[in-house]
Formats: structure tokens, C-alpha cells, sequence
């Protein structure tokens, strides 16, 4: 396949937009001239991709092909195709919708539209545009684990911020005990005493006491935690104690959850990360660890013949070269070293 970024004037006369959803994917081919070439509703299924590959060899080979996805089954298909597909941000899609106002109903209904949009949009916007590169299955092995961690820990941060906002609803105390919600010690505090009622209880020998459970490693003296919970120590209404303390223990349980399998991925992503073999210049940047190595390698990807280079990235501080391991990517494409002060 070719390894160009760009489109060939005069070669490439058919742009392909395809506007992608869960069940079925509109196909939409322009030419040249902006003309329609062809729209096809396909489903999301073997026989709708089966016939999707058809309706692309019937327009041409390494066809340029517009989506709002930069991952997935249809965009892994679309490459094994060896077809060059051009991810492009469903922002500047939406933006890109407002230049063509002229639509009807029933192309929109049928997604028509958007494909069209997208389409012409490539034929418009190609010189600005690069091909998503073919990653390697163990790039392919470290995004997926890094973007699929990235949305474990959007939700976990989600159930966190809801444990709060019910803790301070009706039990606000074990919240200002130690640094964080979401630590495994809040957690347990609030599985052991989940109203306030059962935390008046606790002296300093309990909270001492407790701390030994725990493990505690904290400097805190169990004196000044258990000030800290009286100072907090506010009641909701009755009806309104018994219905959220339930609600309390139950997101707790879940966000203790989430944190182990946040580690989980935390220990994928540096087994992936090894075998990947441009680790090594990832994890050569001063203060840069296994977790921020891995996604940065998944993000900015791989880049043959522009990273590996026979000295090192530029690394702080100072802006100084070090060398690296032997026969390690070095350069990065477009860099320019900036002038140390």
C-alpha cells in the first residue's frame, strides 16, 4: 500500500465518507467534480460488511475514505482493505455539516447527509489531512488497553463524585477524615459505619483500633481523626439517613471496585508496554513512568523511519542529548531542538 499522505491529483477521482452507527453504516462516494457516485445503507453485521467490501471494489483500490472514528471493527475492516482512511473529529464534522444546509428530510433520516458531508469535505480538505496509520498488534494491544483504561477511570470518577454528593447529603464526616474519597481506608470507614449514628460511637481507641484494620500508614494521630469526625459529625432526617446510608455502602462497594480494576489495567499496560519495542524511548523521559510511557506511545503511535535515528530524543533538563540503548528510536518527526537559555 501506498505510503503517501497526501491524494493523487488526477488519480484519485472517487472520496468516500461513511457516516458510522451501531446497527447500520450510509456510504456516500463523491467524485472529482463533488458529483454522487454512490450512497449505500449497509448493516452492521458479516453480510452488511461483507457487501461494504464489494461497494469499495466497485469504486476502486486505496480508495480515500472519510469517518468519524479512528478506531473500531469498521475502521480495523476498512484497513485490511487497503483502503487509507482519514479520522477526522466529530466537532469539525458538525462544523463542517453547517456549510451544506440544503438537505432534505429523508436525507437525514437516512444519515445520507452526513456521509455526503464527509465525503465532499475529504475532497475538499485532503491536503490537510494524513491517513490514520496501520498500528502493529502490539500498539494495537497498548491503545486499546490505555483508552479503555482512560474510560474505566472516567466512570470511576463518575461514581466517586456521586458517593460524595450522597455523603454530603445526609453524612459528611468520613469525606474529611483522610486525603481522599476513594481511598481504600474512606471506603472501609464508610462500609463499617455508614451513618452517623453508628460513627458518634467511635473513641480514640475504636478509631485506633480501626487504623490497625486498615493498615493505616498515615501520620495521623487517632486523636486528631477522631476530632475531625466529631467537627463533621452532621445528621440528615431519619427517613433520609436510612435510604442513603444503603446508597453509600452501595456505590462504595462499587467505586472499591473500580480501583481494583483500575490496577488490573494499570499491571496490563506495562506488561504491554514491554513488548512493544520502542518502550525504551518512552520510558528513558526523566520522571516518566510505566503508566504515562504507555500512553504516550499509544497516542503518538509509531513512526518508522522518523523516530529511530541514531542519538536520543531531546530530554529535560536542560535540553541536553543523552545517549540511549543501542539501536533505540531517537528523533521525533518535525522536531527541532529549542535553544537551551
Amino acid at each position: 500500500m501506498r505510503s503517501s499522505n497526501t491524494i493523487r491529483p488526477g488519480i484519485d477521482e472517487v472520496f468516500v465518507g461513511i457516516d458510522w452507527g451501531a446497527s447500520h453504516h450510509q456510504l456516500c462516494a463523491v467524485d472529482a467534480t463533488g458529483q454522487r457516485q454512490r450512497q449505500v445503507r449497509l448493516r452492521h453485521d458479516v453480510a452488511g460488511l461483507n457487501q461494504l467490501d464489494a461497494e469499495l471494489a466497485q469504486l476502486g483500490t486505496d480508495l480515500p475514505i472519510c469517518v468519524e472514528r479512528a478506531e473500531g471493527l469498521l475502521v480495523e475492516r476498512l484497513q485490511s482493505g487497503a483502503h487509507r482512511v482519514f479520522p477526522v473529529n466529530p466537532r469539525i464534522a458538525a462544523r463542517a455539516r453547517e456549510r451544506y444546509r440544503v438537505a432534505s428530510s429523508k436525507d437525514d433520516v437516512f444519515d445520507v447527509f452526513d456521509a455526503f458531508t464527509l465525503a465532499d469535505t475529504l475532497r475538499h480538505e485532503h491536503a490537510h489531512w494524513r491517513p490514520l496509520p496501520i498500528a502493529s498488534p502490539a500498539l494495537a494491544e497498548l491503545r486499546t488497553l490505555s483508552r479503555d483504561r482512560d474510560r474505566l477511570l472516567e466512570s470511576q470518577q463518575r461514581i466517586e463524585a456521586q458517593l460524595h454528593a450522597i455523603l454530603d447529603a445526609y453524612h459528611p464526616a468520613p469525606a474529611q477524615l483522610f486525603s481522599s474519597i476513594d481511598r481504600d481506608i474512606t471506603l472501609a470507614f464508610i462500609a463499617d459505619y455508614p451513618t452517623p449514628q453508628a460513627a458518634a460511637r467511635i473513641g480514640e481507641q475504636r478509631m485506633a483500633a480501626f487504623r490497625r484494620r486498615q493498615s493505616y500508614r498515615g501520620r495521623v494521630d487517632p486523636a486528631i481523626l477522631t476530632q475531625r469526625l466529631k467537627d463533621h459529625l452532621l445528621s440528615g432526617a431519619e427517613g433520609t439517613v436510612a435510604g442513603k446510608a444503603h446508597s453509600a455502602q452501595v456505590f462504595a462497594e462499587l467505586l472499591g471496585l473500580l480501583n481494583r480494576q483500575l490496577a488490573d489495567y494499570d499491571g496490563a499496560l506495562e506488561l504491554a508496554l514491554v513488548k512493544h519495542p520502542d518502550a525504551q524511548i518512552f520510558r528513558s523521559f526523566p520522571g516518566v513512568g510505566p503508566l504515562t510511557a504507555a500512553t504516550l506511545l499509544a497516542e503518538i503511535g509509531e513512526r518508522p523511519g522518523t523516530i529511530r535515528q541514531s542519538e536520543c530524543c531531546w530530554q529535560r533538563p536542560g535540553w541536553h542529548r543523552s545517549p540511549c540503548p543501542a539501536a533505540a528510536p531517537t528523533a521525533w518527526p518535525s522536531a527541532t531542538p529549542p535553544t537551551a537559555s
